[in-house]
């Protein structure tokens, strides 16, 4: 019986254009089906990463409360302000930090030193409901007579 199609008598090797292409599609399809999981799960990370840094900065910023002096307090309050990762002020800053000083409160010879920490959205630039709070109480301390 004759041979069909292979003149020199040898197997042909390779990958015909078909095959190429067939391989390309299905590598495509992959990657299509991919890319949107691994976007959504970088922008979940980085919003993750933005949380944790938004509590890092109330707690740098009860910190410095707790260096103040007592009667010092309430020159901390601030409205608004648009801060950075490491809380100086920025006009482009993704974090916008309110700082609320509640004297003789709840009690008197007590103050609230309480920071809001919106965060901005990666995706729109704009502040959502997205923040972290935290609070803490500050009293004088009486000095002793010796």
């Amino acid at each position: 019986m004759a041979e069909r199609g292979n003149r020199s008598g040898r197997s042909r090797s390779g990958v015909s254009v078909t095959e190429a292409v067939i391989a390309i599609m299905l590598v495509a399809s992959v990657l299509a089906v991919v890319y949107p999981a691994v976007t959504q799960s970088r922008y979940t990370v980085r919003r993750g990463r933005d949380y944790y840094v938004a509590a890092s900065l109330c707690l740098a910023t009860i910190e410095q409360a707790r260096k103040q002096e007592y009667v010092l307090l309430p020159r901390m309050a601030e409205s608004r302000r648009l801060v950075n990762d490491h809380g100086n002020y920025d006009s482009t800053g993704r974090f916008r930090r309110t700082i609320i000083v509640r004297v003789d409160t709840p009690a008197a010879g007590l103050t609230e030193v309480a920071v809001d920490m919106e965060i901005r959205d990666r995706r729109n630039g704009l502040f959502l409901d997205a923040s972290e709070h935290m609070a803490s109480l500050f009293t004088t301390y009486l000095k002793m007579r010796e």
